[in-house]
């Protein structure tokens, strides 16, 4: 909605019971059922609903484990402790891995291998009928200056297909000395054939470490491309599993390897972030505590972090059949009989003994694969029965997606009805695959009985009894007027399409109430965190005059803390997928906010910039057009 002066926007918020006892709990009014997100919030990482959590599966499933095991062996480096320390532990973790296969772990995928004696040593006695080494020196031709080769290994229990092995260009530092690179084949289990990648990306050591994992990301997804663009639409989908080194808790870097290895507009999705149900919180494989890592590192505790990932890719349809019910990190440690590999001297005197076989956790997998859900666009109807109710309130049109009701007046074309339909499944569904993107997300919103509400001008909806909408169960509406709806698109001649602000509004609740401390209207919320910087500093009301550097200054008396935060959030969003760019639009808005372009949040809102591009909250990558499903 483009706002032309307060007397608009007051009488917007004026049938205000409505849907201000809509936005009761969207301003944080009532924080009874957030509380109860919030205590769920602190579990995020350990309870999960997958992207196609609740689809029945077939018969497929799968566990993969990925394992950075530190094997140098018979190095002239002397790294990684003596060879026989090697030996012992290349045993004890053949050991492991035969247990593994006895309990019904599939696919096996290693790194640091370094030794290819060693490497032979785990595919013959692991406990898999099928394996293969990743490039060896001799791969890329310069054998005079690389030592090592990539060190990786795939163990499987099914048969491995199209084999390719390939080298990395030279980059810097040690990892200049070894042929680390990526294997990619087929895995041909029981009822389909799937892809499957493993990696170990560029550790440090050089001044443009960022740069040289960067490159070896984007040739990986090259080779993806190109390897799977033959098939076209019937390309496979694949598990890309390995060391990154590129850490989740670097939200920017963490993004640009999930864009760059994905299909053409979808990201690959990062297994852990996607699991129902995942142990330990955190998800970090090399950790503070390992005592491997500390002794390599003269008994220093650096800092944990998560680098070991498994990736999932989607077909060439662009349809992610891959369910993750369980994601976790494993601890491989020696036993109390056996005799540790060392010992650390602490600072109190005491000695710690070296008891894990490697100085990085393993992280394991258990996928399903899933009949692909088939993508319905909405439509537009009468009511239905259930909502009998609203005709008494002049309501004649409906539509629905993924459960949430959109009711329209006559004075609102079936057009514009749409429009906002496909906007809203759009919002919930960004990526198109015919499943919501974040499954907490929505059920918050049907939990609260979330409704768009269409009229052609507000004061048909001041007629409205509200009690109505309360008593049938809508404790979060929404309105939307169809003289403010422009299927057509946002343009100078003809205004604002208010249908990207106000179903956001609608949509931006499931956010704040899944992930309070991130998303949540309240002060101290990252959100608001972020915002205050925007304003010039906290508010609690609204100033006489913002200062002078704020890019964010909302006057309006009838909006609190709280809804300068919603407002916030739209004006963020929207301008980050591009949708106030347009010509003409900088001066409409120039009053409330003063960042149009994406290129223009980024820099001059860092913070908001950083929050919203976190692929950890499934936020809207595409801005809404209109089309869902076309």
């Amino acid at each position: 909605m483009i706002i032309t002066d307060g007397k608009e926007r007051s009488r917007r918020r004026g049938w205000g019971a409505l849907v201000g006892v809509v936005l009761a709990l969207v301003l944080g009014q009532s924080m009874a059922w957030a509380a109860q997100a919030a205590q769920g919030s602190q579990a995020a990482q350990g309870a999960r609903e997958g992207p196609l959590a609740g689809i029945q599966p077939e018969d497929d499933s799968l566990r993969i484990l990925t394992w950075n095991v530190h094997l140098f062996g018979k190095t002239m480096f002397g790294l990684g402790g003596t060879y026989a320390d090697d030996q012992r532990r290349v045993e004890f973790i053949s050991e492991e891995l035969s247990r593994l296969a006895r309990a019904g772990m599939d696919v096996v995928v290693l790194q640091e291998v370094w030794d290819d004696g060693m490497a032979r040593q785990l595919i013959r006695d692991a406990g898999f009928p099928h394996g293969v080494m990743g490039a060896d020196r001799t791969l890329r031709g310069d054998v005079e200056r690389t030592f090592l080769g990539s060190g990786l290994v795939i163990l499987s229990r099914y048969p491995l297909e199209r084999v390719e092995q390939v080298a990395f260009a030279p980059t810097q530092g040690y990892d200049n000395f070894t042929s680390k690179g990526f294997v990619m084949c087929d895995v041909k289990l029981a009822g389909r054939t799937i892809g499957l990648v493993t990696t170990h990306l560029h550790a440090g050591g050089g001044e443009e470490t960022e740069a040289n994992r960067k490159l070896q990301i984007a040739a990986l997804g090259e080779a993806l491309a190109e390897r799977e663009g033959l098939a076209g639409p019937a390309a496979m989908p694949c598990l890309i599993a390995g060391d990154f080194n590129t850490s989740r808790e670097s939200p920017a870097r963490h993004e640009f390897m999930l864009e760059s290895l994905g299909t053409t507009g979808q990201p690959v999705v990062d297994a852990w972030i996607a699991a129902e149900e995942t142990e330990p919180e955190s998800g970090a494989t090399a950790v503070s505590h390992n005592t491997l890592r500390r002794f390599f590192n003269d008994g220093r505790r650096s800092r944990s972090h998560s680098i070991d990932y498994c990736l999932l890719r989607a077909d060439g349809q662009g349809r992610q059949p891959f369910v993750v019910r369980r994601a976790s990190v494993r601890r491989f440690v020696l036993s109390d009989e056996e005799r540790p590999f060392g010992e650390i001297a602490e600072d109190d005197g005491s000695v710690t003994p070296v008891i894990d076989l490697s100085d990085h956790l393993a992280v394991e997998v258990e996928l399903e694969l899933v009949a692909v859900p088939v993508l319905e666009a909405p439509t537009v109807g009468p009511l239905p029965g259930r909502l009998a109710w609203a005709r008494e309130q002049l309501f004649t049109k409906w539509g629905s997606a993924f459960g949430i009701d959109v009711i329209a007046m006559e004075t609102v074309s079936e057009e514009k009805l749409l429009h906002a339909l496909h906007v809203l499944a759009q919002y919930i569904d960004n990526d198109e695959d015919g499943e919501a993107d974040d499954k907490r997300v929505l059920a918050a919103l049907r939990e609260h009985g979330a409704l768009l509400v269409m009229a052609g001008s507000d004061r048909e909806l001041e007629r409205l009894d509200q009690r109505q909408f309360e008593r049938a169960g809508h404790r979060l509406i929404q309105d939307l007027y169809g003289r403010e709806t422009h299927p057509a698109g946002s343009s100078l001649a003809k205004g604002f399409d208010a249908t990207l602000e106000e179903v956001w509004h609608l949509v931006s609740f499931g956010w704040a109430a899944t992930y309070p401390e991130v998303f949540g209207f309240e002060r101290g919320s990252r959100l608001a965190q972020a915002m205050d910087l925007a304003r010039g500093g906290y508010h609690r009301r609204m100033p006489r005059r913002y200062p002078a550097g704020a890019w964010y200054s909302y006057y309006d008396r009838t909006c609190d803390y709280r809804c300068q935060v919603a407002e916030y959030s739209y004006w963020t969003l929207i301008t980050k997928l591009g949708g106030q760019s347009y010509a003409g639009r900088a001066r409409e808005i120039a009053d409330e906010w003063r960042l149009t372009t994406p290129d223009e949040l980024q820099s001059g809102d860092p913070a908001v910039w950083s929050l919203l591009s976190d692929s950890r909250w499934r936020l809207p990558r595409v801005l809404p057009d209109g089309s869902y499903g076309d």
